[in-house]
């Protein structure tokens, strides 16, 4: 993550007034900088995914479970499937015809009171393209943790 880092997000919630108000502006600033990217970024994106993913933004939807599968049609292909849940709505994205894949796994949780359900909770995300045919995705989760994809096509279907 370049723009939500955890370091950031930890400050944003400091009991230090300085830290946090600092940690805002910079927050605010950043927020700025990749909307522009994300602008240029979302014009690639299928139009499904982005209406959904602008309606509910995803923060503190539950990941409950991250499948990495073959793909049935093209086994050269590896997809990951991301189950995300909110109040009695659920959602599958796919991300399909992925070339990378990382798990940074931390427990370093700031907010103790925080509940856990499934994997972890989704904080802030962000996209980038990588080049003509293949996109980042990148996931802060609240526990510190983070989720790293490149892609090249990315479905959504809503489950429940």
């Amino acid at each position: 993550m370049k723009y939500y880092t955890y370091e950031l997000w930890k400050k944003i919630n400091s009991l230090d007034k300085t830290t946090r108000d600092e940690a805002e502006r910079k927050w605010n600033e950043n927020d700025a900088l990749y909307t522009q990217i994300y602008n240029q970024v979302k014009e690639k994106l299928p139009k499904k995914f982005v209406k959904i993913y602008e309606q509910h933004g995803f923060h503190d939807w539950k990941i409950g479970d991250l499948n990495i599968v073959e793909d049935k049609l093209n086994c050269k292909y590896t997809k990951v499937e991301m189950i995300v849940k909110h109040v009695g709505i659920t959602y599958v994205i796919t991300f399909n015809c992925v070339s990378k894949i990382l798990i940074n796994y931390l427990n370093d949780h700031f907010n103790k009171a925080a509940y856990f359900c499934g994997i972890d909770t989704w904080g802030y995300s962000e996209f980038y393209q990588l080049d003509n045919k293949v996109f980042s995705f990148e996931a802060l989760l609240v526990s510190g943790s983070s989720i790293l994809i490149h892609f090249r096509k990315l479905e959504i279907k809503r489950v429940y």
